[in-house]
């Protein structure tokens, strides 16, 4: 009985933390890191555009703001590097699955991620890395399927073998 009223307790206690609303100003940032803008108004182009003093809530929060968006940025900057990475990564071992048949798998998985993160965000690769990416997944498909193939070809031969002593 303890342990179902304390598991009760705690669901309860965890429950609200759920109904939170997001603050309008992610939404904010949202919508203007969506829409491309670089950068945010200074405190004396909103003070002009609004034709009165800031408050100190408004400077506050336009410093919040500010902050907010650079780490979205520089977020998105290293996003950018690591797909590009990634995409790289990914072309490597599918050049080193021609030797080592192992690297075939891990290839094919990387390709598929960045191309999955490219359709969520296009323009995130380079066109060159785009091309690597997309070779790399068509090789190591091309690659699996010949090495099915052949592992095919060679049981049938064995058990041929086997059946005509």
């Amino acid at each position: 009985m303890k342990k179902l009223l304390f598991f009760i307790l705690l669901s309860s206690i965890t429950l609200p933390a759920f109904a939170i609303a997001m603050s309008s100003k992610i939404d904010t940032i949202t919508i203007l890191a969506t829409n491309g803008i670089t950068s945010l108004p200074t405190n004396k182009t909103l003070q002009q555009q609004l034709g009165r003093e800031t408050t100190l809530k408004e400077k506050l929060a336009l410093l919040i703001l500010k902050k907010w968006y650079k780490k979205e940025i520089h977020k998105k900057a290293m996003l950018d590097k690591k797909a590009n990475a990634t995409a790289v990564l990914a072309f490597t071992l599918s050049l080193l699955g021609i030797v080592f048949l192992p690297f075939i798998i891990p290839a094919f998985i990387l390709s598929n991620h960045v191309l999955k993160k490219e359709n969520e965000k296009p323009g995130l690769l380079t066109p060159t890395n785009k091309f690597l990416v997309k070779f790399a997944k068509n090789f190591s498909i091309a690659w699996g399927i010949l090495i099915l193939i052949f592992a095919i070809i060679i049981i049938v031969l064995f058990s041929n073998l086997n059946g005509a002593k």
